[in-house]
């Protein structure tokens, strides 16, 4: 009796059957008793059957026989009795679990079957096939379901589903349909979270840590959202992620050539995208008040889901059980085929079926084996996951399969088609199939992966040896042979006793396909065991197959062919014979031969696995022969192959061949009447290969072109003496070479035509054969064809031709007919005008292009001369300016020019501004080189026809001859052109050798160096000495094609305290920078020291250019690299080197500009590399070391490195100093590397050393403080008292105040801010910054702490009338006078590079007393500093967007502010003069120094600033134009929202230089803009963008473009990146904009605004193909409704760019298609009107309100009609005249008439 009942459902008629057949008859009056004890069930618990307190019999309805149960001591009875009293409602086993009366009540686990997939069951199932609108899924019970594409869903399957991945899908449809075949069992599900969570829509919440069903809706910036399916959304962050992810963009449709995202993909365990369907984990469930809150969900690792257990309170009803969650289950029966269990306390209960107990147990006997029930009887507790769930039937079934507990694949199955002997039978079920063993174990490699996670029920050894077993099910249709389905009843018994457990079968994988089990799918019909083919794939091309039978017949002709397993070919109607035909005869031969049912010979020809086809052959021919081609790799040259004609066009007759193999038999290999009558369409033909060459397109696919060759004769194959290298190697023609009379013959003649639309003539041609000893030097007639074939072109005869005779191919053909006669010589010498380079192989079989001759009398005279004052050039030749050729005008083209034409190809254009479009079609003309490019092979020639001027010398050297000579020997040469640089020039030695004369070798005298075009042009003759040579990579070792000469024999001396002359190079990078590359004479080059430049008295500020004005206000960076003199070992010009993209402009190349030539000291001597010196003491009086600076010494030095930690200084050429950070200034340095760059000059002290460098150098510590390099006296703390003003830096800002450093000194002290000004400050921070100079009083002093106190208040120092220099006497040192570039100045301690410190005058005047000399230039020198200093260090801030937002720069107002102060101090100046100079007279020699009284009054005007500064901080006027960094701070306190103040905050920071705080900005702003302001966010991500634009690189632009996509909407950020990148303008930009218009349009392909931004700027680069292609990928794209969009603004754009025509073709498309869209129809009208085209409107009209036309272009109502007169009639008024206006009324008045009678 089944004990699964339904919820107060009646038991079905089946059910009663079966228990009628199982049970005797009773009595009636037994029958009424059941019956009451039924209703006293039902009545107790109604869904059940029994009562909560009550204890249920299991196994004997009957009172009666309770004796009898008691004394049954079955196995499994002790485990019944064990779990008597729990208190599950759910029967053992749950439902579908039969316990009969026989056998003891022992218990049957009912499968799976057909019967049992009812809608609403639910399975775990393994996804196996993805399509677009299907996906197949491996359900258990070797079932496979499939799933069709929601009709509501916009996601195809394989956007929602990948392959192999494991979920639970619920059944939807479970029906037998009718097929072709017979009839079918088709299973649907679903795996859609409406489906799955169905439980959770009836208003059951789902539980923390449960698993859920969702659909990836969208992807935000931190996470997806989901769709769980009633009516709730989750969210998954991507910190929730186990494991690795990766984001699939679009759809799933991630870059493909993009090979590091592919590796991402393949090694990511989640693939999120949207509409991707997954199984998620509930972290915070909805809230039982509101439901419509998001849940919190989590996305759990492959490992994680596997190990997790499943608890009692995760499940509250049976309705919450889902397949896939894992549970510990208690063994609480045995039944017949497996186990049953409960779990989760006893509250559930399930069966696990036999072939998911995880183990196989070899039975020894012809009945299965127990075995397996000694292990679960005393297993107790196992592990198990849940597969199958029906909550209506109570059926729950477990598996304990490894891999499924473990959510792995199953382990690697037999390949198919795999034969095994001996399988031994596990288990048969009669009348279904049977269940055996394959002799074979899983290897080890996949057994060591199992338990690795979970242990098994038992560790005994024959458990864990079944574990390895492997099992095949044989079904019992594939069992034996002539299966009638099960009708004869004794067949079934003879299976079921043949398959008898422990038997032996020989059986054959046939499928692998189920992934739940692990099972392949078997046969062991003898037919099919022993069948050669198994599938698709078996199918050989080539192979033959004997006695087919024939299973039907195609209207086409063709016949089907049945190779049995469902395994069917095709063999075309032209594949049956082997010579084509259509005759009656033939007819009725073929419906006898080939009759169903017949059995045929049969080869295949081409099979497709995936597509399941198989194409055959039947011709006899074809089935018998021996010479078969199956693959392109395997042709060799001379093979023979059998196939068919498959295409007869005018190339020749196409022939195929096996699997694909195909080749071409070439017209002229053919007679002529061969291709028309003897050869047709499926004739079998036998060929010879004569050549094979594969070829590689752009996108690397794979094409081949095989030339074949009739091959008469079986035997008509290569003779095997023939020597094949030779055959293979080219034969060498002498292109140019003469051929005499009568000794080319005409074998064929084809005619001219007309080129496409008309216009020109395409040449005919004769086709020729002449001897190939005419051709070559050396004739070999052994290795030689006899004969050539060739070709005259019809333009080759005549030097000159009339115009008639060009205008049309007859008379064209007409003067060839003159000249060439079917088969006679042609009397007239001919030249070689070029040669395809053809092997001789290719000669003798007649393939490849054609060797063309030429007729032309001019050129072969040109050739024939000894003299080479004229040449016909071919590639490979040296050509130089000014060289005189002859050749023959091709064709001209009206945009460029004339397209002149020479030997093998070799082309040269004359430019319209050359009198190119003079010149006549197909004349021989006489031109000169304007200009060569050699950089491209061959190379490009510009031409000119003028040939006034004497012409270049062409010496006969022997160019075609090897030259040989080494280094020192005497050249001639002419001069070709000279180097750009100015660097030297070239010479041609020899036609084809060039040489190159360096400007230090061309001459001594420095006049001549420096302007060598003065002294040398081009065509002069010049002698020179062989300084290098440089040999070709040919056959001919020894042959030169570069050297280097010097034109004077003897060099100069490079002994150490020579001096020689040199070139400055600044196109290389130099060598322990800074330093200097000269180039010496004789190819060797010399680096120079920068402390070597001058002598120390000389040394200026940045010798060899400022780096600071270089790009992004940074240093640059030269790259350390040893010099040598072969570093230009390269073969292009030395005198175009490629400049390093960062090398700076020739403006900042300082006092040493490239190019310009010095004299130098040899100091050191190497091979090829010098150290020099450009110091005159060392020029005048030889090298002379300098004198190591000793402890205490104040001694110049150049900057040769700074970095966060302190400066490296350069002293002399042996010596080094470091300088640690906090003695680089007295001040405060925010950017050291800033404010040191290289090559700066400074001035430092002597502190410590020396030590030995790594270098080898002297290294020296020295300090650059100014308080340490004057002399003056260092304030102490005893020096200071209370009531002393002394000046000072902001060293540090406090809430409470700031602590200034005393000047000259290391004595600091606190400003409260209470004494920070006369009013009162919030924010000390908001008037000061760290680095600020301040003047400060002394107000206490605790002389125990050691701490003072300052005041700054400004009524301090009103009446402060006398320097402070009189309190501070100045004690006068030494002070190094910088000379030179007066722009670049020192800046002073605390001063910022590029920034000028309103405090300048008065710090002066403190730090130098009162020795001053004339005011009035002191000065004028400071505002020449300021204004030079200020332009040089600003850069450009124009980055797309308006920085200072309405207001008046920074930069002009602090100038503004600086003038102001200027102005007052030169007034006050003027009228104190006199007393200046006097004071000025007593002391002489020393620096110019400003008058104590313009102190006072600049120290007036300062405070008077501040005074106005602290006022508009009060009102808040300050607000509007902000100028220090507090001000912005203090903004962006009140509004960080605001995009404006972040943009203009970053602009202010780039004035300043400094690209880094810029940088820092835009990071703060996006952690302080709020997620909501959105827009702010996009607009300071494109601020920072153009940022890295113009002063990045692409890395820091990939980067930043990668961060905004995750804060921002990334279309609005590609798109505002590509504005960015087209407004930067540069080829570079432009190209890097395309390609992100490229990727944006994969990326967001279904959005319109990127599709027609791309379009835009195609348009504008004039890039119109290209455009229109995009237009077309973009229809295919875009849904429907976007079109009309789409096209109407790509016809704007059309507009736009002047392109009417195809503008109006797009909107007349738009209108067909939408008839009734009048504000198109206006569109249109407005966009003609815009461009002035008043007639095309009115014809437009006209079309639209002539209803009588039948081309009428609109379909208006009435309501339409009247604002389409409207409109026109506006447009009358406005472009029209009167009668234009009537017109109108007129159109309207016909309108209202003809729509009236209608």
């Amino acid at each position: 009796m089944e004990e699964s009942f339904p919820r107060g459902r009646r038991r079905r008629l089946s059910e009663d059957a079966n228990e009628t057949e199982a049970i005797p008859k009773k009595s009636s009056r037994a029958s009424k008793k059941k019956q009451e004890a039924q209703k006293k069930r039902e009545a107790s618990d109604f869904l059940f059957g029994t009562g909560p307190n009550k204890e249920r019999k299991v196994g004997n309805d009957n009172p009666g026989n309770n004796k009898r149960h008691k004394r049954d001591q079955s196995p499994h009875h002790a485990v019944d009795q064990q779990n008597q009293q729990r208190s599950s409602l759910l029967p053992i086993g749950g439902g579908g679990v039969i316990t009969t009366r026989k056998n003891r009540g022992e218990r049957i686990i009912e499968s799976l079957g057909f019967s049992k997939l009812r809608p609403g069951l639910q399975l775990l199932s393994v996804v196996r096939e993805v399509h677009e609108d299907l996906a197949v899924f491996s359900l258990p019970n070797h079932w496979t379901g499939f799933m069709l594409r929601p009709t509501s869903s916009s996601w195809a399957c394989d956007e929602m589903l990948q392959v192999g991945q494991m979920m639970c899908v619920t059944v939807v449809k479970a029906a037998q349909e009718a097929t072709k075949t017979g009839p079918r069992r088709r299973i649907q599900v679903s795996c859609m979270p409406g489906k799955v969570n169905s439980t959770f829509a009836n208003g059951e919440q789902p539980k923390q840590n449960a698993v859920i069903r969702g659909q990836i809706k969208t992807v935000e910036d931190h996470g997806v959202l989901i769709d769980v399916g009633f009516s709730q959304v989750g969210f998954l962050s991507f910190d929730d992620i186990e494991g690795k992810y990766y984001l699939l963009e679009d759809n799933g449709d991630d870059d493909k050539d993009e090979p590091n995202l592919n590796n991402e993909k393949e090694t990511a365990e989640h693939l999120l995208g949207e509409g991707r369907v997954l199984d998620f984990l509930v972290k915070t469930p909805p809230s039982a008040r509101n439901k419509n809150t998001i849940m919190k969900l989590g996305l759990q690792s492959q490992t994680s889901r596997a190990s997790q257990i499943t608890l009692a309170d995760q499940l509250p009803s049976v309705h919450a059980l889902r397949p896939g969650i894992m549970v510990h289950a208690n063994v609480e029966a045995l039944a017949k085929n497996g186990v049953c269990v409960a779990f989760s306390n006893g509250a559930y209960r399930g069966a696990i079926e036999g072939q998911h107990l995880g183990s196989f147990f070899l039975p020894k006997t012809r009945e299965e084996s127990t075995a397996w029930r000694e292990v679960f009887d005393k297993a107790g507790v196992v592990t198990s996951r849940v597969i199958a769930v029906d909550a209506t039937t109570k059926i729950v079934r477990l598996s304990l399969i490894d891999h499924l507990l473990h959510l792995t694949p199953p382990p690697k199955q037999p390949d198919i088609g795999t034969v095994f002997a001996k399988a031994t039978v596990l288990r048969c079920d009669p009348g279904i199939g049977a269940l055996l063993a394959l002799p074979e174990p899983l290897p080890s490699s996949e057994a060591s992966k199992m338990g690795s996670i979970h242990a098994p029920p038992s560790k005994s050894d024959e458990y864990v040896d079944g574990q390895r077993v492997q099992v095949a099910y044989v079904h019992v249709s594939k069992a034996v042979d002539d299966y009638d389905g099960g009708k004869d009843k004794v067949k079934e018994a003879a299976f079921a006793k043949d398959f008898a457990p422990s038997t032996k079968h020989k059986i054959r994988i046939l499928a692998t396909s189920n992934l739940i089990e692990g099972f392949s799918s078997a046969a062991a019909a003898p037919s099919i065991v022993g069948a050669h083919v198994f599938q698709y794939d078996d199918l050989l091309p080539g192979n033959v197959y004997k006695q087919v039978p024939i299973c039907g017949h195609l209207d086409s002709g063709g016949v089907r062919v049945d190779f049995g397993l469902g395994i069917r070919g095709l063999i075309p109607s032209q594949q049956l014979f082997d010579q084509s035909s259509n005759s009656d005869y033939r007819s009725r031969i073929q419906k006898v031969k080939y009759a169903i049912n017949s059995k045929i010979d049969v080869r295949v020809i081409k099979v497709d696995v995936e597509a399941r086809k198989c194409i055959l052959t039947a011709k006899k021919t074809l089935v018998s022969t021996k010479h078969m081609l199956k693959s392109f790799e395997d042709l060799k040259v001379g093979q023979l192959g059998t196939g068919f004609v498959s295409k007869v066009s005018d190339r020749g007759l196409h022939v195929a061949f096996f699997n694909g193999v195909y080749g071409l038999i070439p017209t002229r290999n053919l007679r002529k009447n061969a291709v028309e009558g003897t050869y047709g369409v499926g004739d079998v033909i036998q060929c010879r290969i004569l050549n094979a060459k594969c070829f590689k397109n752009k996108r690397k696919e794979t094409s081949w072109d095989v030339t074949l060759a009739i091959a008469t004769d079986e035997n008509d194959d290569i003779p095997d003496d023939v020597d094949m290298e030779k055959e293979n190697s080219v034969l060498p023609l002498q292109t140019a070479r003469v051929l005499p009379k009568h000794c080319a013959r005409v074998v064929q003649i084809k005619s001219s035509r007309e080129r496409a639309g008309g216009v020109g003539v395409i040449p005919g041609c004769a086709i020729l054969e002449f001897p190939t000893k005419m051709g070559v030097e050396n004739y070999d007639k052994s290795n030689m064809p006899s004969t050539i074939e060739c070709k005259i072109h019809f333009d080759q005869i005549l030097d000159r031709y009339e115009a008639e005779s060009c205008d049309t191919p007859s008379a064209l053909d007409a003067v060839a007919h003159e000249y060439f006669k079917l088969g006679e010589l042609v009397d007239a010498e001919s030249m070689i005008l070029f040669d395809p380079k053809k092997t001789v192989i290719e000669h003798r079989n007649g393939t490849g292009k054609f060797v063309t001759l030429s007729l032309r009398p001019q050129l072969i005279q040109t050739c024939q001369k000894e003299t080479k004052d004229i040449l016909v050039p071919k590639p490979g030749d040296h050509l130089f300016v000014g060289a005189v050729v002859q050749g023959f005008v091709s064709h001209l083209d009206p945009r460029h020019g004339a397209f002149v034409s020479f030997l093998d190809g070799l082309t040269g254009l004359v430019p319209k501004a050359h009198d190119g479009l003079s010149l006549r079609t197909f004349d021989t003309v006489k031109l000169r080189i304007a200009q060569v490019d050699p950089t491209v092979a061959p190379p490009k020639l510009i031409l000119t026809a003028q040939m006034k001027g004497k012409l270049p010398s062409r010496r006969s050297t022997g160019a075609d001859k090897e030259v040989k000579f080494g280094k020192g020997d005497k050249v001639s040469g002419v001069v070709s052109r000279m180097a750009k640089d100015g660097s030297g020039f070239w010479v041609d030695i020899t036609p084809s050798l060039p040489g190159f004369v360096s400007a230090v070798d061309a001459s001594k005298d420095i006049k001549v160096m420096e302007d060598l075009k003065a002294e040398f042009r081009v065509g002069q003759q010049v002698t020179g000495y062989v300084l290098d040579k440089r040999k070709g990579a040919g056959r001919e070792s020894d042959r030169c094609h570069f050297v280097t000469l010097a034109l004077s024999k003897k060099l100069p001396s490079f002994k150490v305290g020579s001096v020689v002359y040199a070139r400055v190079n600044r196109r290389r990078n130099s060598a322990h920078p800074p330093s200097l590359i000269l180039d010496l004479p004789g190819k060797k080059s010399g680096r120079c020291c920068i402390t070597e430049l001058a002598d120390r008295d000389d040394w200026t500020n940045f010798p060899l250019g400022n780096p600071m004005k270089g790009k992004g206000g940074k240093p640059e960076k030269n790259v350390d690299r040893l010099v040598s003199g072969d570093g230009d070992d390269s073969e292009a010009d030395p005198s175009d080197q490629q400049e390093d993209h960062d090398v700076r402009k020739e403006s900042n190349f300082g006092l040493f500009p490239h190019g310009k030539v010095v004299k130098c000291c040899i100091l050191k001597s190497g091979k090829d590399s010098f150290e020099v010196s450009c110091r005159k003491s060392r020029i005048n009086g030889g090298a002379t070391a300098d004198e190591p600076p000793s402890l205490g010494d104040k001694v110049p030095a150049y900057v040769d490195n700074t970095n966060s930690k302190g400066c490296f200084l350069r002293i002399s050429r042996h010596s080094e100093a470091r300088v640690m950070i906090k003695e680089l200034t007295d001040g405060f340095v925010p950017d050291p590397v800033v404010a040191f760059p290289p090559g700066r000059l400074v001035l430092g002290r002597i502190k410590g050393g020396p030590k030995a460098s790594g270098s080898g150098k002297e290294l020296f510590d020295v300090d650059l403080r100014e308080s340490s390099v004057s002399d003056k006296k260092r304030l102490t703390f005893d020096d200071i008292q209370v009531g002393d003003k002394y000046m000072g830096s902001v060293s540090r800002i406090e809430d409470y105040g700031a602590f200034v450093r005393i000047d000259r000194s290391d004595v600091a002290g606190l400003v409260h801010k209470s004494e920070c000004s006369e009013n009162y400050i919030a924010e000390v921070s908001s008037v000061y910054d760290p680095g600020d100079l301040v003047k400060v009083l002394v107000i206490r002093k605790d002389v125990e702490k050691k701490q003072l106190a300052f005041s700054m208040k400004a009524s301090h120092f009103a009446d402060d009338s006398t320097d402070e220099s009189e309190s501070e006497p100045d004690e006068s040192g030494d002070e190094m006078e910088v000379d030179g570039d007066d722009t670049e100045k020192v800046p002073v301690d605390g001063e910022k590079e590029g920034e000028e410190i309103e405090e300048d005058d008065s710090m002066t005047a403190d730090d130098e007393g009162e020795n001053s000399g004339n005011d009035d230039d002191s000065s004028s020198d400071d505002e020449s500093d300021d204004g030079t200093q200020q332009k040089s260090t600003a850069i450009d801030t124009n980055v797309g967007f308006d920085w200072s937002g309405g207001s008046a720069p920074q930069e002009t107002l602090r100038a503004a502010k600086r003038k102001e102060i200027t102005e007052s101090s030169s007034e006050e100046d003027g009228d104190d003069s006199d007393s200046d100079s006097d004071d000025g007279s007593s002391e002489t020699g020393g620096k110019a120094r400003h008058s104590s009284k313009r102190t006072q009054v600049a120290r007036r005007k300062e405070e008077r600033a501040t005074s106005q500064r602290e006022a508009a901080l009060a009102d808040g006027t300050a607000d509007e134009n902000p100028e220090t960094s507090a001000d912005f701070e203090r903004l962006l306190a009140s509004d960080p929202n605001s995009s404006e103040l972040w943009i203009r905050y970053m602009a202010f920071h780039l004035t300043l230089a400094d690209i880094g705080a810029a940088r820092k900005v835009a990071e703060k702003a996006f952690s302080r803009i709020e997620f909501r302001e959105e827009g702010s966010k996009l607009n300071v991500w494109c601020a920072l963008l153009t940022i890295e634009v113009k002063y990045g690189n692409e890395d820091s632009v990939d980067e930043a473009l990668t961060r905004a996509c995750q804060q921002v909407n990334p279309k609005h950020i590609h798109l505002r990146l590509c504005e960015i990148l087209e407004k930067e303008g540069s080829t570079v930009a432009l190209e890097r904009a395309n390609a992100l218009y490229q990727k944006m349009c994969r990326r967001f392909r279904s959005k319109k605004k990127a599709w027609i931004a791309y379009a835009k700027f195609l348009l504008y680069s004039k890039r119109l193909e290209e455009a229109f292609a995009l237009s077309k990928r973009a229809l295919k794209s875009l849904p429907t409704y976007k079109h009309i969009w789409l096209m109407s603004h790509f016809g704007q754009l059309l507009y736009e760019n002047k392109k009417q025509e195809q503008a109006r073709a797009v909107f007349e498309a738009l209108l067909r298609e939408n008839p009734r869209r009048s504000d198109l129809l206006s569109l249109f009208l407005d966009q003609e009107v815009k461009h002035g085209e008043i007639q095309t409107v009115r014809q437009i009209c006209s079309r639209v309100s002539n209803t009588a036309n039948p081309d009428r272009l609109m379909k208006f109502n009435d309501k339409q009609m009247k604002k389409f007169f409207k409109k026109w009639f506006s447009m009358e008024e406005k472009n029209g005249s009167l009668k234009d206006c009537d017109a109108v009324k007129e159109a309207a008045r016909q309108y209202i008439e003809s729509s009236s009678v209608e």
